[in-house]
């Protein structure tokens, strides 16, 4: 038992000085620990490993990915609250912060394509952040979207009008102008 909490407490020590260890968050929970960096590598959606200053990070449908403030990208800052198993980080709570630097994909197989297009809302999140379903395009909306309600409100069913561009299989949306 001596042996496991002395590896436990070097372990911590050594995450600790890399600076990717902020605090211990939770008193009840000994082992959730909240790792912040910059997102290094991430999949095509927001599920499934990340790497997080070089940790590797386990994102599932049960994490909470809160994108309020900034939407998820190659280079962002983050915040996550989670626990290790092993050597992956098993996110519970991931909160993208401002200030990141987004990267851009330059792989076989990733959209770089900017355009416009016309298309009906299928799905919106209710704050109007997030993913939106217009037709067959799955467009990210985050606060530097524009969205000009003049004509109408941007509700399920409206026709739209979104220009911006693509990166992997996702319209990242700079104007969204209802007609």
């Amino acid at each position: 038992m001596t042996t496991l909490r002395m590896t436990l407490l070097a372990s911590l020590l050594v995450l600790f000085a890399c600076g990717s260890v902020l605090a211990m968050t939770d008193p009840s929970h000994r082992d959730a620990l909240t790792l912040q960096g910059v997102v290094e590598k991430m999949p095509a959606g927001l599920y499934g490993a990340w790497v997080i200053d070089g940790h590797r990070v386990l994102v599932t449908p049960q994490t909470r990915v809160d994108q309020d403030q900034v939407l998820a990208t190659l280079g962002s800052r983050v915040e996550v609250y989670g626990f290790f198993r092993g050597e992956t980080f098993r996110a519970r709570v991931v909160r993208i912060l401002p200030g990141g630097e987004a990267v851009a994909l330059e792989a076989p197989g990733h959209r770089h394509e900017t355009g416009n297009f016309h298309g009906i809302v299928r799905d919106l999140p209710r704050s109007g952040r997030g993913y939106w379903q217009i037709d067959e395009h799955r467009v990210l909306v985050d606060s530097l979207t524009r969205i000009e309600e003049a004509l109408g409100k941007a509700v399920v069913g409206a026709l739209v009008k979104v220009s911006g561009y693509y990166r992997n299989s996702t319209f990242y949306a700079d104007r969204i102008g209802v007609k």
